[in-house]
């Protein structure tokens, strides 16, 4: 696969482990310096943003990278630098300009369809220590998925942001608050959740408003993904219905 800077990816072990992906995240997503990096079984709730991260190229620096975790702001960091087997893997805040950036920028190596990431300090590789529900060490040997720079919301957290406001106790005032007033009242309800929870910056949630007709009738309502990255999902915010079809036609969209 091609690898596409400035995007958010998750960085999963090439060996599955029980026939589950095994994803490089923070341990109990602590924003802490020190916190280590463990694999988990991916996640497909709240935790799954624990496991992605936004790799961005490092000014001035060709093919050199640093990795964000996207839930604690935390860079992906080789502790002290360390070349020895088994150095520590952690999560450290980022240290632009001074000696020790070099311990959480890295260089991602094509090895054959996956990648290896390799540390610029140290010249080492991530791994597993041992087997894939130990923690990490100083080599992690990866495949990246890329999800581009909007993520998307696995349904455990889009329902549990629509239950929090509380609009579907809210009941409909005509042209003072319809359809549009619910679909855009949820996105910002999905931005203020963003903001809350994800530390990190320079990427969206895909979560849009649409328009649509049906003959003299129309309505508002919101899409987004699923978690397959393969079909496009409607939500009626005032049901509290997702939808593969709306039966309107659309003639406008937002995100």
């Amino acid at each position: 696969m091609a690898f596409i800077a400035n995007h958010v990816y998750t960085i999963a072990n090439k060996t599955q482990f029980q026939g589950n992906n095994m994803m490089i995240g923070l341990l109990q997503a602590k924003p802490d310096n020190g916190t280590p990096c463990q694999v988990f079984i991916q996640a497909s709730n709240e935790e799954t943003f624990n496991q992605q991260w936004l790799i961005k190229e490092v000014a001035g620096k060709q093919q050199v990278y640093t990795f964000q975790d996207i839930r604690t702001g935390s860079y992906l960091d080789l502790s002290n630098g360390g070349a020895a087997n088994g150095t520590r893997v952690q999560g450290w805040n980022h240290a632009i300009g001074t000696a020790w950036s070099p311990n959480m920028q890295w260089k991602i190596v094509k090895d054959g369809n996956y990648m290896k990431i390799q540390n610029v300090a140290s010249g080492t590789y991530l791994d597993l220590l041992s087997s894939p529900t130990t923690q990490a060490s100083d080599k992690i040997h990866s495949q990246n998925h890329n999800l581009n720079r909007y993520l998307v919301l696995p349904k455990s957290v889009r329902d549990a942001i629509y239950v929090k406001s509380g609009l579907k106790n809210v009941k409909g005032r005509g042209q003072l608050f319809d359809s549009d007033d619910y679909a855009f009242v949820l996105k910002a309800e999905v931005a203020k959740w963003g903001i809350a929870t994800l530390l990190a910056d320079d990427f969206g949630i895909l979560w849009g408003v649409m328009f649509g007709e049906q003959g003299s009738r129309g309505l508002a309502y919101n899409f987004y993904l699923n978690e397959n990255l393969d079909n496009v999902i409607f939500f009626d915010p005032y049901t509290g219905e997702e939808k593969v079809d709306m039966q309107y036609k659309a003639y406008f969209a937002v995100f």
